[in-house]
């Protein structure tokens, strides 16, 4: 009958920051605290986005796990990504932009709930479909194509490493 109320409160305590760790108490939720797990990849991509430098997670829960290195970075990647994809960037003509079918917000806006898995192919489909009739239209559409670009370019490089064990031996 009532919902319980989640506090500003409850989440500090969930998600603590101490010398660059972050450290996610995962005891209240209801997933399975992994990063194989859609919401816990999310919601632990949200916080590294508004905390910055965090170069360590460790998910708290009833098997401990610890994050380090290139898996910490792969992830700060893909929080960009979703961040990117999820900003409305539609205000060169204020309510006109942000109702528009052709706008960035409206092309991706199903593959928010298929992320990460974003289709790049498909968006640049669409964006050759389309018609642009007047100049801020076509300077969007712009700002559309290198946004694309950059999600291409993020998800190709997310998990990279300037290790010499990934570049292999000559």
């Amino acid at each position: 009958m009532f919902k319980r109320k989640e506090s500003r409160k409850n989440e500090e305590q969930r998600f603590t920051v101490s010398n660059g760790r972050l450290t996610v108490d995962c005891k209240g939720c209801k997933g399975q605290s992994s990063l194989c797990d859609r919401n816990c990849l999310l919601c632990v991509g949200e916080r590294i986005v508004e905390e910055g430098n965090i170069s360590s997670i460790s998910l708290r829960s009833s098997i401990d796990l610890a994050i380090d290195g290139d898996a910490v970075t792969s992830i700060r990647e893909l929080a960009f990504l979703h961040r990117l994809l999820s900003m409305n960037r539609s205000e060169r003509k204020g309510k006109k932009c942000a109702r528009c079918k052709r706008s960035f917000s409206a092309l991706v806006k199903d593959q928010l709930t298929a992320f990460p898995d974003v289709d790049v192919m498909m968006l640049r489909g669409r964006m050759a479909q389309m018609q642009f009739p007047d100049t801020v239209c076509s300077l969007c559409a712009s700002d559309t194509l290198n946004l694309i670009n950059a999600i291409e370019d993020t998800l190709k490089n997310v998990g990279m490493s300037n290790s010499p064990f990934e570049k292999g031996v000559e």
